[in-house]
Parts: structure tokens; C-alpha cells; sequence
């Protein structure tokens, strides 16, 4: 008798951005090393994406005798929702979860969904999907690996140390009919490849920094070399390092060496994203470097996670970040080399405060981090050692999706959002968010950073000092434009800690804003009206207890690139260049698209501004900013 499984690992689609789904192709494929499993089971429907039509989704999910889902934090909630439509459709069909969202420690699991899932797996699953197949429908789950159900708990899976070559699902055809219609339907792809499993490291608001997962494995190296090269022929325009290190062994280094070589005889893949190793900066400069050999482009920046700069949260998590020395290395190596860096930060982390909070950013910032930033509200995952040691201190919200205002689709949820801790209630928090929306408006895009910085050192004080004192003038003020939509960023972060759908305050209601965080809604608000931000911020300006002379004022008009403006320019006396080959644009929604959520981490929404030629020889007539107004001359 032939059996039937259909296989689920959902990942938002952004833009024309098709995921391709790493786990449930492994799983497949280490299940077809089974001649048992071979002779028994057809593989049925791929599921990869939310669907427009979820009830139709789930029906055709539930023609089959078995349902396997992947669930990590992004897509559980979905998962799971999906799962219990499958089973109003056909009871009998047997719903399996596994993935590292899949937590014994989560113990109102079974209660919520003892008629939903039949079977959980915790840990690595390839062996344990094999095993569930061979005996079925045989329910004796005692000698399955991982299985958990409402009744007991065969404890995790032991980890797997070899990855043979032919568990490739790209190199057994497993991806070739979906790379072959998402390319068709104008889709681009992007390729999810691992060459280890494992962390060394034990932060504890991580899934990865579990003992379980302290020792690292690697696969077979031929097996990597030959999926690169599956990427490239196969136009992967996007390439995602599933390591939790990369950077962290010298065959890293190699690998890339071969991703370089072959975007240069294939064009792809085009760009490279990876997770960076924690304390490798040799070799992270020497990633920098084969990059910039034959200026192939892949790598976008360098992230140097931080997550906090507190001592004594970074001592609650067990985190540590690389020591000053080896961090001045790598931050000024990779300006050397023109690299764009960015850094990550967790609000809020325990023992994190306000104060802490925005002291970190400014020591960020010292750093000289201060091309991009990420700030990411903290979502406890269940199993980790975070949920475990602190679950006493958070209370948690179920996170609705952002507004989505072109596919309107149900179930974008997120469980266990921390919208409360001991040491930050839900306003702190709100006001983190605000500061930081205002922080990467003003100083990281750059519609203020020359008055920020000459502000600061006038006065000896921190950027988010500035900033947080321009928050606190917007809003001392009601009649100006700022403070209205500033209003509009604290009714959506409002919005946003209660678990409601967060209020559309975008520019461009007819589009799909739905991934955009506030900074590229207020950064659309500001290009749009700009002589009018020009206007406002000289009025701050004209508050503060120092002399800005108009010069800084003019520079800070340029310091932008500006929508349908042409590149390089003269004007006030100075030359100002794009960064860049700037696109041409239709609309504002697309220029806004592309600087401040495509390219949000490059730093190419920031002009050079020269007293001397610009970069071109052609020459461009002189033309005028919208008015500066008045400004104090230097006394």
C-alpha cells in the first residue's frame, strides 16, 4: 500500500522573495535512505508560503495519510492553525510538528492542541520522521527518537554527526519544480544552505545556545560544493548561511572563496547573508577581502551582534561580546575596507532599563557602529534557557502581523512577544521603540546626522541625547507636523504591545507596507515633505544652548538622498554626489522601498558632500534646496 505525506515549512514571501524550505528537503530526503520508506510513502504537496486562500490550503493538505510540519518562531502559529483546519477536513490524516519551536518545557502545549497534533519530535528529526514511517500505522511511538505526546517523553533526539552527501535535497531534484515555477511566475529565490550544526556558545535567549547543541558537526564537503554550485546554475539571487558562526572555521573562508568564483561565471548568487562568528575577526576580514578582490558585492555588511551592552545582562544571558581590542580591529578593518557594519540590540533583555537602553546605542554608536543598527523587540522562545530562569519576569502578548494591506491574510501570529518586564513596563518600552524609530530616521538615514554630530560635539552629549531631546521638543509642540506623526509612530507601537493589528500609518495605502518597521514609514513621511522637516528642525535647533551656524544647517539639507533628484549637483557652494548608482524610480513608494527597507543597511540613502568636484566629470547645473530659513551665525 502506498501512503501519502505532505510536508509544511512556511515562510513569509517579502517582495518577490521565495524561500526555499532547508528542513523539510533534509528531512525528505534522509527519509529516502530507507528502502522501506521508498517502497511505502510518495511525497505529496510542498508547502513553502502562506496561501491567499488558507481554507483551500488546508483542504488540500488533508488529502494524505501523514502532515509534517517544520515550526520555528515565525511560522508555529500558522502551523498550527493550518493543522487544526486540516484535521476539521480529515480527522483520520496524522499530524506530526517538529522544529526548534517544538519545546517540552512548553506545558500548556498538549492542552491546547492534544486534538490537533498527534505527535511531537524534539530535536533533530531525520531519524525519527525514517522510524515514524517504517512502523506506519502502527501507534507504538516508544522506540521513535524525540517523540513527545501528551503521555510521555522518549527526551531529546540523539544529535546526528554525519551528513552524507546523497541527504542533498538540492542535488536530488527536490527543489527543481518550485526554482522552476517562482522563477517563471517572476519570483527570485533564495537558497537556505548549513555546513554545520551547532554553537559553541551558551546565550541563553537563544534556541542554539542549548547544551544540546554546543558541539558542532559538519557536512560533507562535497556535498556543500556541489549545492553552491546547484545555487549558482540554478540563478539563486539570494544566499542564506544557515550557520550560527560563519566565519568561525578556516573552510568557511574557502566556501566563500567558491561562492565569489562562481558569481563571477554565473552572476549568481548576488548577494550573500549569514549569521558572522562572535570572535573570528581575522577571518572576517578575510571574508571582506576575496569580497573586494573583484568587487563581487555579495557580502551587503558585517553584523557584529551585540545585543545589549549592559554588563549585568550580558552576565544574566551568558553572553559575552568580543573584548575592546579585538573589537577596534574588526570595526576599523572593515571601515578600511569601505564595508558597511551593523550591530543587533534585544529590547528589552533582563536587567535592561531605559537608561541602559540608550546608553548602549550611544556606546553603539561609539563604537563606530554607526552605519546601521537593528533593534528587535525579545520574543521568549520556550525551551530556552531565557523562558526558563526569567519566565517570572515577563508577561507576553500574541503578536498579530503588521498591517498587510495588500493580501490581508489570516493567522500572522507570533506567541510569548514580551510586552512587560521587571524593569521595563509596557510605556518604557514604547518609548524604546520611539527612540529608536527617531534614532534611525535622523542619524542612521541621515535626514539630521550633520546637526546631530555637530550638536554633540558643540555640547560634549550623546547622539540619542540630541535625539531624545528633538522627541521631547515634537512633542512640546502640537502644531507641527512632527508631532502628528509622531503621534501616529505611538499609536502603532501602542497598538503593537497590546497584540492588536497595528494602525496602517503608511503613506501608500494601496501598497504592501506590511514588513516596514515606523523608521520607514516616518523616513517616507519626511522625504515627502521635506521643506517642511527642514523648517522644523531649524526651529530645535534654534532651542538648543549653543550657536549652529548656517553652514551645518545647509550641509544637513543635502545630507539626504532626495527622491527624482538628479546626482551629482552643485549647490549652496558644495558638490553632493549619491553614494551610489541610484535606480530609477515611478513613484516615491518605490524609492522608499528600496532606501529604507531593501537597502535600509547599506547606508546609500546618505549623500558625500564635497567643496570640490564630484565623483563624475559631468557637470551639473546649479540648483536650490528647499529653504534652509534662518539660522544663528557662529559667535
Amino acid at each position: 500500500m502506498q501512503y501519502r505525506i505532505n510536508l509544511v515549512q512556511v515562510n513569509d514571501v517579502i517582495g518577490t522573495n521565495v524561500v526555499l524550505p532547508l528542513a523539510i528537503g533534509i528531512l525528505w530526503q534522509s527519509c529516502l535512505q530507507s528502502e522501506t520508506v521508498k517502497a511505502n510513502w510518495h511525497l505529496g504537496k510542498i508547502v513553502y508560503k502562506k496561501s491567499a486562500d488558507f481554507e483551500k490550503q488546508a483542504q488540500e493538505l488533508a488529502n494524505g495519510d501523514v502532515v509534517c510540519f517544520s515550526n520555528y518562531m515565525w511560522n508555529s502559529e500558522y502551523h498550527l492553525e493550518l493543522a487544526a483546519r486540516i484535521k476539521h477536513y480529515n480527522p483520520n490524516i496524522f499530524v506530526l510538528v517538529g522544529g526548534p519551536d517544538v519545546s517540552p518545557n512548553n506545558t500548556n502545549f498538549w492542552k491546547k492542541y492534544n486534538k490537533v497534533v498527534d505527535l511531537a519530535i524534539v530535536g533533530e528529526g531525520e531519524n525519527s520522521l525514517s522510524k515514524l514511517l517504517e512502523i506506519f500505522p502502527d501507534s507504538n511511538y516508544k522506540n521513535i527518537p524525540g517523540a513527545w505526546t501528551s503521555d510521555f517523553f522518549n527526551g531529546e533526539t540523539k544529535r546526528i554527526t554525519q551528513f552524507i552527501y546523497e541527504n542533498s535535497p538540492y542535488l536530488n531534484g527536490f527543489y527543481d519544480d518550485i526554482v522552476k515555477n517562482e522563477i517563471a511566475n517572476g519570483m527570485s529565490i533564495q537558497a537556505v544552505i548549513q555546513t554545520n550544526r551547532g554553537c559553541p556558545y551558551r546565550c541563553t535567549f537563544c534556541e542554539e545556545g542549548r547544551e544540546y547543541k554546543n558541539k558542532m558537526f559538519f557536512y560533507n564537503k562535497d556535498r556543500i560544493r556541489d549545492e553552491l554550485v546547484w545555487c549558482a546554475k540554478n540563478k539563486v539571487e539570494y544566499l542564506s548561511i544557515a550557520d550560527d558562526n560563519w566565519g568561525i572555521t578556516q573552510q568557511d573562508i574557502e566556501y566563500f572563496r567558491l561562492i565569489r568564483d562562481l558569481k563571477l561565471e554565473y552572476g549568481y548568487p548576488q548577494v550573500l547573508d549569514a549569521t558572522f562568528a562572535k570572535n573570528a575577526p581575522e577571518r572576517l576580514l578575510q571574508l571582506a577581502d576575496i569580497d573586494s578582490e573583484q568587487n563581487t558585492q555579495l557580502i551587503r555588511g558585517f553584523t557584529v551582534a551585540l545585543q545589549s551592552l549592559n554588563m549585568v545582562t550580558l552576565e544574566s544571558i551568558k553572553r559575552f561580546n568580543l573584548v575592546p581590542d579585538k573589537q577596534k580591529v574588526l570595526i576599523d578593518g572593515l571601515k578600511q575596507r569601505q564595508m558597511p557594519t551593523y550591530t543587533e540590540i534585544i529590547w528589552p533583555l533582563p536587567y535592561e532599563t531605559y537608561e541602559t537602553f540608550s546608553e548602549g546605542l550611544d556606546h553603539v554608536i561609539e563604537l563606530g557602529l554607526d552605519n546601521w543598527m537593528g533593534v528587535y523587540p525579545l520574543t521568549l522562545q520556550e525551551g530556552t534557557e531565557l523562558y526558563e530562569d526569567f519566565i517570572n519576569d515577563y508577561t507576553f502578548v500574541k503578536q498579530q502581523s503588521h498591517n498587510d494591506n495588500k493580501q490581508k491574510q489570516k493567522y500572522l501570529t507570533k506567541n510569548n512577544t514580551v510586552n512587560y518586564s521587571t524593569w521595563a513596563d509596557t510605556q518604557t518600552l514604547i518609548r524604546g521603540q520611539i527612540l529608536y524609530t527617531w534614532l534611525v530616521t535622523l542619524f542612521f538615514f541621515g535626514f539630521a546626522r550633520p546637526v546631530i554630530r555637530k550638536l554633540c560635539d558643540t555640547r560634549n552629549t550623546s547622539v540619542c541625547t540630541i535625539v531624545q531631546e528633538f522627541i521631547s521638543w515634537i512633542e512640546d509642540n502640537p502644531k507641527t507636523e512632527l508631532h502628528k506623526y509622531n503621534n501616529k509612530i505611538t499609536q502603532w507601537w501602542s497598538e503593537w504591545y497590546k497584540g492588536n493589528e497595528v494602525p496602517n500609518i503608511s503613506l501608500f495605502p494601496n501598497e504592501d507596507t506590511s514588513n516596514w518597521s515606523t523608521y520607514g514609514h516616518l523616513s517616507s513621511f519626511i522625504q515627502n515633505n521635506y521643506k517642511r522637516f527642514c523648517i522644523e528642525l531649524e526651529q530645535f535647533v534654534n532651542t538648543q544652548p549653543v550657536w549652529v551656524d548656517r553652514q551645518v544647517l545647509t550641509e544637513n539639507s543635502h545630507a539626504i538622498v532626495r527622491y527624482n533628484k538628479i546626482y551629482p549637483y552643485y549647490s549652496d557652494g558644495i558638490w553632493v554626489d549619491s553614494k551610489t548608482e541610484i535606480p530609477k524610480f515611478k513613484s516615491l513608494y518605490e524609492f522608499s522601498r528600496y532606501f529604507y527597507w531593501w537597502k535600509r543597511k547599506n547606508g546609500w540613502h546618505r549623500t558625500d558632500i564635497s567643496t570640490e568636484r564630484a565623483r563624475t566629470n559631468t557637470y551639473i547645473l546649479p540648483v536650490t534646496m528647499p529653504g534652509i530659513g534662518k539660522a544663528r551665525n557662529n559667535q
